[in-house]
């Protein structure tokens, strides 16, 4: 392996490497040589491939920082885990750079994917005028995305009209999604749309939980700026703690977290969360009716009108005096 390091000295001996001098010249064809439990390391470069992992505990990682290895694709997504488990995605940059259709950099049915120390991407400039929208994590099952100390880039410029969900994250029925110390997520749209943000949950019974997350989402266009999440499911809890979440609005609607009139619980515990506007309006949490926000100890500031919007039922605790500190 001429020009290539010797990888069992760090990984064990289900290791396949990609790169200049090593196994493999594709991550695709050493992906075609697992049978399960392998470890692909792949060397620096830019790889234009999409992934479809065949077989469960699948480690694929990058040498060196994130930004060294780069798979990408102009219009296809990266990496399509399905129903496989224990997959991991560490030291890598995934990206989409010009999407035409509702495709995710990294899609997950009921199978489970463990995101690590990676960028991952999604742009678009289509006017795709429908209500799904490209993304760049996706469950669309009863699976689960764990994306952590990580970074996430979404921008769509695309007028796609008042039904579309422009979203970075997506979570389905039964489906968990967890973003944790995630230390930049950008969320920088434009362009027609029912709504941008970070996160999409419009499942019976979907979760989604971010911890210790940076976050800033800015959009002109969209009819409601959200920045933790949009929820129009009737998902069982979702979490949100200790985010540091920027909405900027401009003559548009900014929410730091939008939970529609539906039965679901959100606990917010110890976020700072800023939403500003230029000639709209603005609130840190839209609370709809059957809907129940418990905020512990949050940083909410609204530029404007009040912090809370809608009908539902809103809990805020300062103190032992308010009671529900659990």
């Amino acid at each position: 392996m001429s020009g290539f390091y010797q990888p069992n000295t760090y990984f064990g001996e289900d290791v396949l490497t990609v790169g200049s001098g090593a196994m493999y010249s594709t991550i695709s064809a050493a992906l075609a040589a697992c049978s399960g439990g392998e470890n692909i390391v792949v060397g620096p470069g830019t790889y234009t491939e999409t992934l479809t992992i065949p077989y469960n505990d699948i480690t694929i990682t990058g040498l060196g920082h994130a930004r060294a290895v780069t798979i990408q694709q102009v219009n296809a997504g990266i990496v399509v885990v399905g129903t496989k488990t224990n997959i991991k995605l560490i030291n890598l940059t995934m990206q989409v750079t010009a999407a035409t259709t509702a495709i995710d950099t990294v899609s997950v049915s009921t199978g489970s994917v463990y995101i690590k120390n990676c960028w991952s991407k999604m742009t678009s400039s289509e006017n795709l005028v429908q209500a799904a929208q490209p993304s760049v994590l996706n469950c669309s099952g009863s699976g689960t995305i764990q994306c952590r100390y990580s970074r996430i880039s979404y921008a769509h410029t695309g007028a796609c009209g008042g039904t579309a969900q422009k979203a970075a994250v997506r979570v389905a029925a039964s489906g968990e999604v967890i973003l944790a110390d995630i230390v930049e997520c950008t969320i920088s749209n434009s362009g027609t749309s029912l709504f941008s943000g970070v996160a999409l949950d419009l499942a019976s019974s979907g979760s989604v939980k971010m911890y210790r997350c940076k976050i800033d989402v800015t959009d002109p266009n969209s009819t409601y700026c959200v920045g933790l999440a949009y929820l129009g499911g009737t998902g069982l809890e979702h979490e949100f703690y200790h985010n540091t979440v920027h909405v900027i609005a401009t003559a548009n609607t900014g929410y730091g977290f939008y939970s529609a009139d539906t039965a679901t619980t959100s606990r917010f515990f110890f976020n700072h969360i800023h939403v500003e506007d230029t000639g709209g309006a603005s609130y840190s949490y839209y609370v709809g009716a059957g809907a129940t926000v418990i905020s512990h100890f949050d940083d909410a500031v609204s530029d404007g009108e009040a912090d809370v919007n809608a009908t539902g039922t809103y809990t805020y605790v300062t103190s032992q005096a308010d009671g529900n500190m659990s």
